[in-house]
């Protein structure tokens, strides 16, 4: 007979092969650590500056502005007869507000739908011009000249009013026969039923490449502010990646504190999205895709000044936070030396330039990406650190075990 003697080697972890000198002993915790203490400094820079992006461009009335320019755009292509009123009749749309008779403040966002309802709206006031819509008597004339009653019965002004009702019915109808559709689908619907004439299909069919165009202006006037803005800050806090990153490296009570603000920042949002995730019934809304210009936004004409659309106490907050003396995340030195020009050799204010200017590119990013990153890195830490402290508990144990002969035995003839 022939005796074989089987040994059965339990599986061996990352750890193990440390322990016997067969792969370098990295700490990757560590490593780790200083990524999700960096990005926990970026998320925090970020959401300062987006919050100063909005402040601009509440400032500037950017959105207002483009799409003031789109309309009037559209107006011209639609019917070149408005050519030399379109400025005028685009501004006196955006501040047409009906209803609360406000002219001061303009619209940011418009659809489709209400655009063509204002144009027949401003049509059909009886008031005179210049009173109620902003509008000189000659640009109303000429707006009004494109719609025509085919009986020649009623002038624009009834013609117009007359379209609006048909409107309204055709809506009504719509949204009785078919309670499932959505409701820009209803809108469109109704008014192409009305039959408003050519300059009104002209305007439904251009709406569309319209929005899309100033959709794609204004995120490329919103990267360049973004950016500059991104710089600007980088270079006030000074906040230097290069000098971040090696702090990180260097000092273990900042890393550390980084990485618990860093935790506790992702458990309370978290506890944000678990309680948004179970509220029930929430309230069904009846909507579609809706064609927005430039941007999707709420509407910010109850505001009676730019100064109300911007929200000082969350820039002050978050400014307070990358001041905080515990997290140290503004460069040690900083503008200390740079000024001082205490250094020996000018690599280091080059270095430092360099690095905000990085700094800069990082931030431009955006927000929501370094929250994604964030949260996929302690996500990542969570699942390395169980996985360590059982490679430590392993190791302890098989320390602390004697060693004996195996007792898995087989006899094989």
């Amino acid at each position: 007979m022939v005796h074989t003697n089987i040994t059965f080697i339990p599986n061996l972890t990352f750890n193990d092969y440390s322990k016997k000198g067969q792969i370098m002993d990295i700490s990757i915790l560590r490593y780790l650590d200083i990524l999700v203490g960096f990005a926990f400094v970026m998320a925090l820079t970020s959401s300062f500056v987006t919050l100063l992006t909005q402040m601009v461009h509440s400032l500037e009335k950017t959105r207002s502005s483009l799409l003031e320019k789109g309309i009037s755009s559209l107006l011209k292509r639609a019917a070149p007869s408005l050519t030399a009123y379109a400025d005028e009749i685009a501004k006196a749309i955006l501040q047409w507000h009906h209803v609360s008779g406000d002219t001061d403040s303009k619209r940011d966002v418009i659809v489709r739908e209400q655009f063509i309802k204002i144009i027949l709206e401003i049509v059909a006031d009886p008031s005179p011009a210049g009173t109620e819509n902003g509008m000189s008597q000659e640009a109303k004339t000429a707006l009004a000249s494109l719609f025509t009653d085919p009986t020649g019965q009623l002038d624009s002004s009834a013609y117009a009013a007359k379209l609006l009702e048909s409107i309204d019915n055709t809506i009504c109808t719509l949204e009785t026969s078919n309670p499932n559709l959505a409701t820009h689908t209803i809108h469109t619907q109704a008014i192409v039923t009305a039959g408003a004439g050519k300059f009104i299909n002209a305007l439904m069919t251009r709406f569309d490449s319209m929005s899309d165009s100033l959709s794609a202006l204004f995120t490329t006037y919103s990267h360049r502010v973004t950016f500059l803005l991104s710089l600007l800050v980088a270079l006030a806090l000074p906040l230097d990646t290069i000098d971040l990153m090696q702090r990180l490296s260097s000092d273990d009570k900042l890393k550390d504190a980084l990485v618990t603000e860093a935790i506790k920042e992702s458990n309370a949002q978290n506890q944000i999205d678990k309680s948004n995730s179970t509220d029930t019934n929430p309230v069904p809304q009846k909507q579609g895709s809706g064609q927005t210009s430039p941007a999707p936004i709420a509407s910010s004409t109850n505001s009676t000044t730019p100064l109300d659309d911007i929200d000082f106490t969350a820039i002050n907050n978050a400014y307070d936070r990358l001041n905080n003396p515990q997290l140290s995340i503004i460069s040690h030195g900083g503008w200390k030396h740079i000024l001082n020009f205490d250094q020996p050799s000018l690599s280091y204010y080059m270095e430092f330039l360099f690095g905000c200017f990085l700094s800069a590119l990082l931030l431009s990013i955006g927000a929501p990406f370094w929250f994604e990153a964030l949260k996929n890195l302690i996500n990542l830490r969570s699942s390395l650190a169980k996985t360590d402290d059982l490679g430590r508990e392993y190791r302890s144990n098989d320390q602390t075990t004697p060693e004996t002969k195996p007792e898995n035995q087989s006899t094989t003839k």
